[in-house]
């Protein structure tokens, strides 16, 4: 991790923990009957947490777009997003061969001697 990825976390721990910690107001109360305080002047501490939820904003949005700009600038893109151009791959495939008949040889029946056995003899095999 780099020290602005360490930043950007600690940042958004500190803001949610601010906007957390800050007091909520009516809210939808007023249209029930509520106190209807419309306005209301922030003071002390309140105002001091206020303050610092927005400087915290800031921050995080800084080191949301310098981690963005470094990354993008050093080649480097996030794979949670999709590129413009997916590079097309095609696959290497094997040709595959032409299925043709295999040839049969041609076997000519051989003259029927008798052998001794009174077996017809086996074929004489040609040569090529």
């Amino acid at each position: 991790m780099t020290i602005l990825n360490i930043i950007q976390v600690i940042t958004a721990v500190l803001l949610m923990t601010a906007i957390l910690l800050q007091s909520r107001g009516t809210g939808l109360g007023a249209a029930f009957g509520g106190e209807g305080n419309v306005y209301r002047t922030k003071r002390g501490l309140e105002k001091s947490l206020f303050r610092v939820t927005i400087v915290l904003a800031v921050i995080f949005l800084g080191t949301a777009l310098g981690n963005t700009l470094l990354k993008t600038s050093n080649g480097i893109t996030n794979p949670a997003v999709v590129p413009d151009t997916i590079p097309l791959e095609t696959p290497t495939v094997a040709p595959t061969p032409q299925s043709t008949p295999a040839e049969i040889p041609e076997i000519k029946p051989s003259p029927k001697t008798p052998t001794s056995a009174g077996t017809p003899a086996a074929p004489t095999p040609k040569n090529p």
